[in-house]
């Protein structure tokens, strides 16, 4: 088989088994149990927190069923040389949370008092949102 042609079947068997991770289990509860019994209840994090780890199952998966070893993966942490590399990473996932989370803040229509939102409001949320991404980072880790 051709390098081309293994790799297209390595994608395909990773999306089906990352889409089907996630998605049929989720049909299933729909049709079980219906999607206001279960989507819209404190329910929602016993499955949806599983199935963020889909796409990391999915890779595990496919590179043992199609022999792929993990020599290519890059996922050995090579700390020497590189933390500057590592550090800059977290940084800019702190640094892009930052306006989302500012816009969650603006548009979240809750309750500010008859002043609006005040600036140490903001920037509390803010920094909460600049301190607590990487660590989201590392509990997602396989999301995406």
């Amino acid at each position: 088989m051709t390098e081309k042609k293994l790799a297209a079947k390595r994608l395909l068997l990773f999306l089906v088994l990352a889409f089907g991770i996630s998605w049929i289990p989720a049909l299933i509860l729909n049709r079980v149990f219906g999607y206001h019994a279960w989507f819209e209840t404190n329910r929602m994090p016993l499955f949806a927190l599983p199935v963020l780890y889909a796409p990391a199952l999915a890779n595990v998966l496919t590179r043992k069923l199609t022999h792929e070893g993990w020599e290519h993966s890059l996922l050995r942490l090579r700390l020497k040389g590189n933390l500057k590399y590592y550090l800059t990473s977290l940084l800019l996932v702190s640094a892009l949370s930052l306006p989302s989370g500012a816009l969650a803040v603006l548009i979240s229509g809750g309750d500010w008092g008859t002043n609006g939102l005040t600036g140490t409001e903001l920037t509390s949320t803010l920094l909460i949102t600049f301190a607590t991404a990487p660590l989201l980072g590392f509990l997602t880790f396989g999301e995406e």
